[in-house]
């Protein structure tokens, strides 16, 4: 065939070593995009799933924060009943203070009533034996 000038010759080896260049360049191109992005949708899952943990550990806390809140009130409730059992406790104390004392005083006077009357009943036996003398005195 009919040789090429050498210029041509270079020019075209030029271009054949550019366009390798080129695909060589777009292939690196394209992998380091491919790279890139996986690494974005790796950053996107990565930042996801830190949002929803954030989320979970906020819900967490507002539950967290709600327990501790009832369980005040559970105290709150408690302290309350306790001061009310205790003021009750003190007036049923008090009640049975007066109540003792209103029984000692039935009991005082209950003995008081007896030995009355055991005065009286020895009062009346000697009269009744004092009688039964003088009936006999009579009668004989």
């Amino acid at each position: 065939g009919k040789k090429r000038p050498r210029g041509a010759q270079a020019l075209s080896d030029a271009r054949a070593s550019g366009e390798e260049g080129l695909h060589r360049t777009l292939k690196d191109l394209g992998e380091a995009l491919t790279k890139t992005a996986r690494a974005v949708d790796r950053l996107s899952t990565d930042t996801q799933s830190l949002r929803a943990g954030c989320e979970e550990g906020a819900r967490g806390l507002a539950a967290a924060g709600e327990e501790r809140e009832l369980m005040d009130q559970r105290l709150q409730r408690a302290e309350r009943s306790l001061a009310e059992l205790g003021e009750r406790h003190g007036k049923d104390l008090c009640d049975l203070k007066d109540s003792q004392a209103r029984h000692a005083r039935e009991v005082g006077n209950l003995k008081m009533s007896r030995a009355q009357l055991d005065e009286l009943v020895d009062r009346h036996t000697q009269d009744l034996e004092g009688l039964r003398a003088s009936h006999a005195d009579q009668t004989e």
